[in-house]
């Protein structure tokens, strides 16, 4: 899927995208506002367009369409609200058609992400998250994300691995025909000649249990910290469990940034991105025993099991990593090597349809709910690369 136009909304009056794109240039002067941005992401050049001519027009038209566009009733009050809240309308020009799975597109992503906006692209309206509020790409009502894919029925001869497999393993091999099979049956085609393993000794190896269960805490208190209220959480129980557990070491740099801002203006900038990092968690909480399975065929986790991993399997604010690793056993590496194999053939799916290709049912979308696939995937990968950083996993398909 590829996309010749978008626009950027923002709650702010001036953006600093210097700090986001530090090589970026602009025809803004020491007393001139920039009316453009430019930067290239690798593909080419990238403008921005800094300067609306009639923005209170222009929002008043937008929410006359956000009125009678497709989606659900709260997802229009929510896209209603954030168009209230817009003081920055960026229009993108793009060098040629990109890609959703192309450096551009991501940096775009990053660029609402950073400052908190969203994206109006395919006619619909785009969260950093990857929800779609309204317009064609929207759920809309009854939220049919979370209907999984009919099961339809395949022949297992024609799922058969097509790369060479000479001194393989034949359970590894059994193992990924299933995996071609399961995903077929449930509409998702990937290719079938994807490398059987990711190490280059072809053992799995997971990293220290203490590391990946740091890492989980480590994204419970910054959804806690950038998405709830101090009826939830309050903030001086907040910091004194992300102290007790050294939560920075166990973020990323953009993360933890996070959690150096005063927490209300996290929630104001961040809460629509950090809807992501519950992915993570849902692959990382099924490592240490959190049921169900994440399954490759369902889009957004649904509220149930956000609850449920949040308040009932998580632990409370007075906890440490080393008392959750007392009271949780990891699961063996063959089975979080099996899922992560399973992962990456439904990763491949979704970007071969993020380029175009017929790979995925008609029910999940490839950015909406491809991205659920990448962010679970993340983990999976992340847990059996021991020594590589979150940043560095290795997300080729």
């Amino acid at each position: 899927m590829t996309i010749e136009a978008c626009a950027l909304y923002f709650p702010l009056d001036k953006l600093p995208l210097k700090s986001v794109f530090p090589n970026g240039r602009s025809d803004g002067g020491l007393f001139r506002a920039p009316t453009w941005f430019e930067y290239d992401a690798g593909e080419g050049p990238i403008r921005l367009h800094l300067q609306h001519p009639d923005l209170a027009g222009h929002l008043q038209g937008f929410r006359g369409y956000v009125a009678q566009a497709p989606g659900s009733g709260e997802a229009r009050d929510e896209a209603l609200q954030r168009i209230a809240r817009t003081r920055a309308a960026v229009g993108v020009s793009l060098p040629q058609p990109v890609s959703t799975d192309s450096p551009s597109f991501a940096s775009l992503m990053a660029l609402i992400a950073r400052f908190d906006g969203f994206m109006f692209v395919f006619n619909s309206l785009l969260l950093p998250d990857g929800r779609f509020l309204v317009g064609p790409m929207a759920v809309g009502d009854g939220d049919a994300a979370s209907e999984p894919p009919p099961l339809r029925e395949v022949d297992p001869d024609a799922f058969r691995h097509e790369a060479p497999t000479d001194g393989c393993d034949p359970a590894r091999v059994a193992q990924r025909e299933q995996h071609y099979r399961l995903l077929a049956e449930r509409g998702f085609l990937c290719t079938r000649w994807l490398p059987l393993h990711r190490s280059e000794d072809h053992i799995d190896r997971l990293r220290p249990a203490d590391e990946i269960a740091a890492r989980l805490l480590a994204l419970h208190a910054l959804f806690f910290w950038a998405c709830t209220s101090e009826d939830v959480a309050t903030t001086e129980r907040l910091q004194a469990f992300i102290a007790r557990n050294a939560v920075r070491e166990h973020l990323t740099a953009d993360e933890a940034e996070v959690l150096d801002l005063p927490r209300e203006q996290a929630r104001e900038e961040h809460a629509g991105s950090i809807g992501w990092r519950l992915e993570n968690m849902w692959a990382l909480s099924w490592m240490f025993g959190f049921e169900p399975e994440p399954p490759f065929f369902q889009g957004q986790l649904p509220k149930a099991v956000i609850e449920r991993m949040l308040f009932d399997f998580l632990p409370d604010l007075d906890a440490t990593v080393a008392g959750f690793i007392d009271s949780h056993t990891l699961r063996p590496v063959a089975d979080i090597a099996r899922l992560e194999d399973l992962y990456y053939c439904a990763h491949n799916a979704v970007r071969s349809a993020q380029t175009g290709s017929d790979t995925l049912p008609p029910q999940f979308h490839p950015v909406r709910d491809g991205g659920t696939t990448h962010e679970r995937r993340h983990a999976l990968t992340w847990t059996l690369s021991p020594g590589v950083d979150w940043d560095d996993t290795d997300l080729s398909t």
